[in-house]
């Protein structure tokens, strides 16, 4: 990942910590889901909507330049967690033109969790010679990242999305279980990828992950569901 989508997650990460660590069982999103975009030389900050019960939203954002065309048509941050989105680009060059955006939801996760990725594109031709969407940090299109208060960085290990030449790409999908000894408070998602001159694209996907409980949960869940199961043989006899 570049030094300055790090710059941009730590940012993010310095806003949400404080807020994060003090409400750790529920965080909600309030002014700490964070969204932005770059194309063409260019960053936009994406204005933030948060429903009543903290879930942070976004529908029909539009950025446009003489060089391209970017729809956020839906954005959904649940700090439950999950990153969900949705997004439509325009190459208006006839040269490649790299495409960033950054999503970043509170969070409160530890112990061992599982996490989850998916992303899908649908590429047109516009010039007719060929359309190829491929990624420009690494090898995926998706990079997702947790972060703990110390600003450490984890990869989630389920970063997707491929080069693609055909109309239709993927799903791409991705799934990995990892062990946070320290409470993390930020999910970062950054989809990063450059589209050739004169096509278009939408993609779609999310990133989402869920605490699993460790063994010592399910034996103390069994052992009050026996003492049910005890009671009721009693009451009944």
């Amino acid at each position: 990942m570049s030094k300055a989508i790090q710059a941009l997650l730590a940012a993010a990460l310095l806003a949400v910590s404080g807020s994060a660590l003090a409400n750790e069982r529920d965080p909600v999103c309030g002014n700490n889901c964070t969204a932005w975009l770059s194309f063409g030389g260019q960053d936009f900050t994406i204005p933030m909507n948060v429903s009543a019960d903290g879930k942070g939203w976004v529908k029909d954002f539009v950025a446009e330049t003489a060089m391209g065309r970017v729809e956020l048509n839906n954005l959904w941050m649940d700090p439950d967690p999950m990153i969900l989105f949705g997004i439509g680009v325009v190459n208006f060059t006839n040269s490649p033109l790299l495409f960033s955006f950054g999503f970043s939801t509170p969070i409160s996760l530890s112990g061992t969790v599982g996490a989850n990725s998916q992303i899908s594109y649908a590429l047109t031709d516009g010039a007719g010679d060929g359309v190829t969407l491929a990624p420009f940090f690494g090898s995926n299109v998706l990079v997702a990242q947790d972060f703990d208060a110390t600003l450490k960085g984890t990869d989630k290990g389920v970063d997707v999305g491929q080069s693609c030449s055909t109309a239709l790409c993927g799903p791409y999908s991705g799934s990995n279980v990892l062990n946070f000894g320290t409470t993390q408070v930020m999910m970062g998602a950054t989809v990063s990828f450059v589209l050739t001159g004169m096509d278009a694209a939408g993609l779609s996907g999310y990133v989402v992950q869920t605490p699993i409980p460790e063994p010592a949960t399910y034996l103390m869940m069994g052992l009050g569901v026996a003492g049910l199961l005890l009671r009721r043989r009693f009451n009944i006899r």
